[in-house]
């Protein structure tokens, strides 16, 4: 890449859904890549067509270091995409889950991710009580994934414990 940039590669392009290097290095968690792009000018905040920025990018995809160098350089935190889904509310729903002996389940390591990545997020000013188009929260999210540090966190930062979504789910 160091090359590339050297001869004069460009690093402000997207692709015809609207992804840029930098927002392929975020969703890859190449936090080097990324590192590399700020330097040489990328778009902190560009936007795919569905709404996602590198930021919405990392979250989602639980890249711990790709988020904190982000929001280090000022990302836009509460930046929402088209569905309305902010960084924070990508990650408290985080989860990969794992098919094992006909059972489903979540790595730990996973859970671990999703809980660092939201503290990070908190700390540099993301809403918690922001909601979607479908009037879901971050809090409502973590509590389907049954994330209970996540779950945890909101709460401390004060996440509404009564909100609910527009089919009338709540999080109590």
């Amino acid at each position: 890449l160091k090359f590339l940039l050297k001869c004069g590669s460009k690093i402000l392009i997207s692709t015809d859904k609207g992804s840029t290097p930098l927002s392929a290095a975020a969703q890859n968690g190449h936090t080097e890549v990324a590192r590399l792009l700020l330097a040489h000018g990328a778009l902190i905040d560009s936007v795919s067509n569905t709404g996602s920025t590198p930021l919405s990018l990392a979250s989602q995809n639980g890249h711990l270091g790709v988020v904190a160098l982000l929001v280090e350089h000022g990302a836009a935190i509460n930046k929402p995409s088209n569905g309305g889904a902010t960084p924070l509310f990508w990650a408290a729903q985080f989860v990969v889950y794992f098919f094992f002996d006909s059972f489903f389940f979540q790595h730990k390591k996973h859970i671990e991710w999703a809980q660092e990545i939201v503290e990070v997020l908190i700390k540099y000013g993301a809403a918690v009580n922001v909601k979607n188009n479908r009037g879901a929260s971050p809090l409502s999210v973590a509590t389907d994934r049954s994330h209970l540090g996540v779950v945890s966190l909101l709460i401390d930062h004060g996440a509404t414990l009564d909100a609910e979504d527009k089919k009338n789910n709540n999080t109590q």
